[in-house]
C-alpha cells in the first residue's frame, strides 16, 4: 500500500513541479536588489540552457529535465527618470519523465514573462518600483500502459486491480499557471555609506485539470469523470541592507510564503453517486527562512557570506475517489493523513574575481552552500477491507554541500557593443546522517545536470 501513496504523491508532486517550472533553475543566491541600477540606455538579448538532469545509457544521450530560454531587455534613460522592460520565453522539456514502463506522454510547457521597472531619483533616494507577470498554458494526452501491481492478493483485490476501471488508459489534462511579482526597491547607497530597503509581493495559481472516463464494473461510477488541482501560493519577502564604511554592507531578509492546494474531484454520470468522494487532496504548506548576511564592496574581489534558518511544514489529506463496490453496496475508497515538517540551517559563500585583457573581461566564480536538514516526516493511512493500515513516524538528518563553479566573459566588440558567455556547473553532495541510508543499487545509467549555459549580446548608448 505504500506504492499507493507514492503514486498518488507522484502525481502531486507532478503539478507541483509544473507549476514553478519557471523558477526551478534560479539559482540559491539572492542577488542584491541594489545592483539593478540604470546608467545607461541598454537593449540586451540572451538564449540560456539550463539542465536539471540528463541521464547516459550505451552511448546515447538523452534530455529527462531542460529549460530553454530566450531573454532580451531594454532600457531607456530619461533627466531623472529610467524605464526598464524585460521579456522571456521558457520552453521546459520533460517528455522523457513520462515515457516509462506505465505511462506515455509528451508535454512540451512554454512559459512566458514580461516585467516593467521605473526609476525615480528624488533628494537622493533611487525610488524603483516595478512589476513581472508569469504565465504558461499546456494541454496534451497521458497515455498508461501498465498499472502497478503487488505481491499481496488483498492489495490488488480492493485497490490495484480497480485502478484500469476507474482511470482508463487515457487521460487528458492541462494546465494554466499565472504569477505576479510587485516590488519596491529604495535606495540610498552613498560612497561612504547608505541603506537600501526592498521588499516583494509574489501571488501565484496554477490549475491543473484532468479527463478520463470510469469503465468499472459500477454502473454509478460508469461515464466521464474530471478533478481540478488547485494551488495558490502568497509569498511576502523583505530585505534591509546597511552600508557600514566603504567596503562593508550588513543585509537580513526574511521571506514568509504559504500555499494551500484543493484538489477536487467532479463527478458527471447521469446518475451521479452521493458517496462520491469529492475532495482528493486538501493541504496546506507553509514555510519562511531568515537570512543575515555580509558584502565585501570596492575591491577587485567580490566576497559575501549569508546565514540562513528556516523552516516548511506540509499538512495534507489524500483521499481516492470511489473505485468500486464490495457487494454492489459498500463503497472500496482509501484515504491518508502526510504531516511533514524540515528545519533548515544554510551557510552560504560567493566568490568572483574580475580579469580585464583589454578585448574581454573575464570573471571566474565559486558559490558554495553547506546545509543541515531535520525532518519529520509522519503517515497515516486508513485502509479498508483488512488492507493493513500503515502508521509511520520517521525523523531524518540530512547534509547537503553544493557548489557552482562558473566563468563570465563579456568580449567588447566596440566601446557601445559586446558579448557575452556565461558558463556556470550545479555539484551537489547530498548525504543522509540519520538514519543510516541503504546503499544504492549500481546501474549502467549515468545521471548528471546542473549545467547552465547563456549566451548573449547586448548595446548601450
Amino acid at each position: 500500500m505504500k506504492k499507493k501513496l507514492y503514486y498518488i504523491s507522484f502525481i502531486t508532486l507532478f503539478c507541483l513541479t509544473f507549476a514553478y517550472s519557471a523558477d526551478i533553475f534560479k539559482s540559491f543566491f539572492q542577488e542584491n536588489p541594489s545592483d539593478y541600477t540604470f546608467e545607461k540606455n541598454a537593449l540586451y538579448y540572451a538564449v540560456d540552457h539550463k539542465e536539471l538532469l540528463r541521464e547516459s545509457k550505451n552511448d546515447s544521450l538523452v534530455s529527462r529535465y531542460t529549460l530553454r530560454k530566450q531573454f532580451i531587455e531594454y532600457t531607456q534613460l530619461f533627466k531623472n527618470f529610467s524605464l526598464h522592460f524585460d521579456y522571456s520565453r521558457n520552453i521546459l522539456n520533460f517528455s522523457d519523465i513520462l515515457n516509462n514502463y506505465y505511462t506515455a506522454s509528451d508535454p512540451l510547457p512554454i512559459s512566458y514573462s514580461f516585467g516593467i521597472k521605473t526609476g525615480v531619483l528624488h533628494s537622493g533616494m533611487n525610488i524603483q518600483p516595478g512589476f513581472n507577470f508569469s504565465f504558461s498554458t499546456l494541454q496534451d494526452t497521458l497515455f498508461i500502459k501498465n498499472f502497478p501491481r503487488s505481491e499481496t492478493k488483498i492489495y490488488n483485490d480492493y485497490f490495484f486491480d480497480l485502478l484500469p476501471g476507474t482511470l482508463g488508459d487515457t487521460i487528458y489534462y492541462g494546465d494554466n499557471y499565472y504569477k505576479l511579482d510587485l516590488d519596491l526597491l529604495l535606495d540610498k547607497i552613498e560612497e561612504e555609506r547608505g541603506f537600501s530597503f526592498y521588499t516583494r509581493f509574489t501571488s501565484s495559481r496554477n490549475l491543473f485539470s484532468e479527463e478520463h472516463i470510469n469503465t468499472g464494473k459500477s454502473k454509478k461510477l460508469q461515464g466521464p469523470r474530471a478533478s481540478l488541482n488547485s494551488l495558490g501560493s502568497r509569498k511576502y519577502l523583505g530585505q534591509f541592507s546597511l552600508k557600514l564604511n566603504r567596503t562593508s554592507l550588513l543585509k537580513f531578509t526574511i521571506d514568509l510564503s504559504s500555499s494551500p492546494l484543493d484538489w477536487s474531484h467532479t463527478v458527471f454520470p447521469h446518475d451521479p453517486d452521493t458517496l462520491e468522494i469529492i475532495r482528493l487532496v486538501n493541504s496546506k504548506l507553509n514555510s519562511y527562512s531568515c537570512r543575515l548576511g555580509y558584502e565585501l564592496l570596492d575591491k577587485p574581489i567580490k566576497f559575501d557570506i549569508s546565514l540562513y534558518t528556516g523552516g516548511l511544514y506540509l499538512n495534507s489529506h489524500i483521499a481516492t475517489p470511489v473505485l468500486g463496490y464490495l457487494f454492489s453496496l459498500l463503497p472500496i475508497a482509501h484515504q491518508g493523513d502526510i504531516d511533514l515538517s524540515t528545519q533548515y540551517f544554510h551557510f552560504i559563500s560567493h566568490f568572483d574575481y574580475p580579469i580585464d585583457l583589454g578585448f574581454m573581461n573575464i570573471t571566474p566564480s565559486l558559490d558554495m552552500l553547506n546545509g543541515l536538514y531535520s525532518t519529520r516526516l509522519d503517515i497515516l493511512a486508513l485502509l479498508q477491507f483488512g488492507i493493513e493500515d500503515i502508521d509511520m513516524s520517521e525523523e531524518y538528518l540530512h547534509f547537503a554541500s553544493i557548489s557552482s563553479l562558473g566563468i563570465n566573459s563579456k568580449f567588447i566588440l566596440s566601446p557601445d557593443l559586446y558579448m557575452d558567455l556565461n558558463i556556470s556547473q550545479l555539484i551537489p553532495v547530498i548525504k543522509q546522517l540519520s538514519p543510516e541510508a541503504l546503499t544504492p543499487e549500481p546501474s549502467e545509467l549515468k545521471r548528471y545536470g546542473g549545467l547552465s549555459i547563456s549566451l548573449g549580446v547586448g548595446m548601450s548608448w
